[in-house]
């Protein structure tokens, strides 16, 4: 579901338990302070749960879409503050990538400079580690290589083309689909949406157009 849609059934279950704790003639402070432990917002029982995805986020110029990875060593202030791209025979982009924001913690104010346009990214390594920790998932992955139709005419699926399952592994001889107990080898598409000519409008007849 959505964030905010999470975030309002967290809030729910926490009054619905303050209620029935109150019922049961529990003190209002106890029965407050236990509620209290069910979190508000959906990114914080993530966070607890060590749920949420490892991603890095980038500075995009709002300008020419320009990115830039962060500094790892300058958490405050790890992105240059203006764009540096330059096309040919054109000046330098020079649009500004980033705003302050004032942090107040122990001692004196911080400074940060966070990006106006941030890009998270997540990288495959991270993404592949999520995906495989839903259960039944690899068992699924290792049986998509399965030829459902003996007919050489008959394509159930994406795996079934001659192209994929005739496809040699990187030693060069052995087919890609022959899977050795432990390895499961995966196919990955690439896809390249058009665009509409006339607009991208919500309404109306859509055109798409491409090379």
């Amino acid at each position: 579901m959505a964030r905010q849609d999470c975030s309002f059934i967290l809030i729910c279950i926490r009054g619905a338990l303050f209620g029935a704790l109150v019922a049961a003639k529990v003190k209002p402070d106890i029965a407050n302070a236990i509620a209290s432990g069910i979190p508000k917002d959906v990114r914080t029982a993530l966070d607890r749960l060590e749920l949420l995805p490892e991603y890095t986020i980038y500075a995009t110029c709002p300008k020419c879409c320009a990115t830039y990875p962060p500094d790892t060593d300058s958490p405050n202030d790890p992105y240059p503050h203006t764009c540096t791209y330059t096309d040919t025979n054109r000046a330098v982009c020079n649009t500004p990538l980033v705003k302050i924001r004032n942090v107040e913690r122990k001692g004196p104010e911080t400074k940060v400079y966070d990006a106006i346009r941030p890009f998270p990214y997540q990288s495959l390594r991270s993404w592949l580690a999520r995906l495989f920790t839903r259960p039944g998932l690899e068992q699924y992955l290792e049986g998509a290589w399965k030829k459902e139709s003996d007919s050489p005419n008959v394509m159930n699926d994406f795996f079934d083309s001659p192209v994929i399952q005739e496809f040699i592994g990187p030693d060069g001889h052995t087919l890609f689909s022959i899977q050795r107990p432990g390895e499961v080898h995966l196919v990955f598409s690439l896809f390249v949406d058009w665009f509409n000519p006339y607009g991208n409008k919500a309404a109306g007849k859509k055109h798409s157009i491409g090379g």
